[in-house]
């Protein structure tokens, strides 16, 4: 269970990256904040900005992130490079073409011309 330092890190959270809090509800129970904090990686946080997602697509987003990032491999890539990544599947999620992980990774590198068939 969380203590209070917890709380303070998930507020401190909310204020830089709105998505997380999402999953709060109409009650807005810390308790779902709590668990939503929790199970989330947050790698694409960062790239939400100000911009607020229900915890399944915030999730999935991630993942897609995640799974992109492993499919470049062991190459280098420059943080502009990630920004980009990440941006480019938040837009995919936006648009409603990518509805799973695996489909916004593959958009995304796509859209920055590669084959991830080819990777």
């Amino acid at each position: 269970m969380l203590g209070n330092e917890g709380l303070d890190i998930i507020v401190d959270q909310h204020k830089k990256h709105p998505a997380i809090m999402q999953g709060a509800g109409a009650s807005g129970s810390m308790a779902a904040v709590r668990g939503e904090a929790r199970r989330m990686q947050g790698d694409i946080l960062p790239y939400l900005k100000d911009r607020t997602f229900d915890p399944d697509a915030t999730r999935t987003m991630d993942e897609a992130y995640e799974k992109a990032r492993r499919m470049l491999g062991d190459r280098s890539q420059p943080p502009v490079f990630l920004e980009i990544l990440a941006k480019r599947i938040i837009y995919w999620a936006t648009t409603g073409d990518g509805r799973n992980s695996d489909q916004l990774a593959r958009r995304a590198l796509e859209a920055l011309g590669y084959d991830p068939d080819q990777l």
